[in-house]
């Protein structure tokens, strides 16, 4: 059964939500014992974004998105989700990225670019087979050099990055980047660390319209309500607290959207102000 495609453009370009599948975890999607927040009402946030939350105790629906940005000239691609699986965290996820490209009407050989927001396991493992041949065979695939210092710095070096990231590398696909860096007209990747420290958000523009794809700098809508209290999988959280302020922030001025890795209904929306607050407003039901 092929995946629900959903897409928008932005002017001239195109994006599209890739799911690669979501699960129903464990927990909530911030820890009070994480900083000295007040206790969460996480019934409210089920109830008002019923795909997000699941069971009596509203705990996380993680949804794993991958994005198709399409140029006019260029496919792009951001993150490649768990792969084959399974992915242990996920409750033994199996990835459907390769069926929602395929839903998408793209083939892997077409994909000029791929992005990797950060070098997480349910960000990376369909990047290469496991013979270690890549799966997007034409693409140049773009890694922020300090989460390659982060992850081969570790010892050991995390298994997952031996398996989906170094291979890259070693068959020279794999361009480290820092700054900055414009991949097409209109599409420009930039510094939002705090998840890791390279992590990296995809700004995309065109005809005075705005979108930004955030990785893990904003995974459910509590933290565009609430974006001051840390995410417990960052490596700083103080750091990705004020990215996520600053990133909400650029977003309201250009009244543009979001696109989550780990929001539901394909995690595209609107970033309003709401009393001094914001709000998340999803594109698609």
């Amino acid at each position: 059964m092929s995946p629900d495609i959903q897409s928008v453009r932005i002017g001239e370009i195109s994006i599209t939500c890739l799911p690669d599948g979501a699960a129903n975890i464990d927990g909530h999607p911030y820890r009070e014992d994480t900083d000295s927040g007040e206790e969460v009402d996480w019934s409210w946030y089920h109830h008002k974004f019923p795909n997000d939350f699941h069971g009596d105790s509203h705990n996380w629906r993680i949804h794993n998105n991958c994005f198709l940005i399409q140029t006019n000239e260029t496919n792009i691609l951001v993150d490649t989700g768990v792969g084959v699986g399974p992915y242990p965290r996920y409750k033994n996820m199996h990835g459907t990225l390769m069926q929602s490209l395929g839903a998408a009407g793209v083939s892997v050989t077409e994909i000029n670019y791929v992005v990797l927001t950060h070098a997480h396991p349910d960000h990376v493992a369909w990047n290469v087979d496991a013979e270690g041949s890549p799966y997007f065979p034409n693409a140049h695939y773009l890694l922020h050099q300090k989460d390659w210092d982060e992850f081969t710095g570790r010892t050991p070096v995390p298994p997952f990055f031996v398996r989906f990231v170094e291979p890259l590398k070693e068959i020279g696909l794999l361009r480290l980047i820092s700054g900055n860096v414009e991949i097409a007209p209109g599409v420009t990747c930039f510094e939002t660390p705090g998840h890791t420290p390279g992590s990296v958000s995809i700004r995309i523009s065109s005809q005075g319209e705005y979108l930004y794809v955030t990785g893990d700098v904003i995974v459910s809508p509590f933290y565009v309500f609430e974006p001051s209290r840390a995410f417990h999988s960052d490596l700083n959280s103080r750091e990705g607290i004020s990215t996520r302020i600053q990133l909400i922030e650029e977003v309201v001025e250009h009244t543009g959207l979001i696109a989550s890795a780990h929001i539901g209904s394909s995690g595209i929306g609107s970033v309003l102000p709401s009393g001094g607050d914001y709000e998340f407003r999803p594109l698609f039901r």
